[in-house]
């Protein structure tokens, strides 16, 4: 039975729900969460969101960072069904 393989953004996780970062829409915005350990092929949890489509909070590797929407859009990630 094959995957079926899904891309999309960080954001669109639901709460507790993990993938896999697959590439960054943004060479500016890749730079700056490359930095803080966010990197390809990482698995990405969603912990936590605020309400009325504010930033949201992710974990990489046991580390926790907050993220603005904008930022967590450019993050595309792979979920399978």
């Amino acid at each position: 039975m094959p995957l079926d393989l899904k891309l999309r953004t960080v954001y669109d996780l639901p709460l507790e729900a993990k993938a896999k970062i697959v590439f960054f829409n943004d060479d500016l915005t890749a730079s700056k969460l490359m930095t803080m350990g966010v990197l390809q092929n990482k698995e990405i949890t969603m912990v936590g969101k605020a309400p009325f489509g504010g930033a949201c909070y992710i974990k990489v590797d046991n580390q926790r960072l907050a993220l603005r929407k904008s930022e967590a859009e450019m993050i595309i990630i792979e979920t399978f069904a």
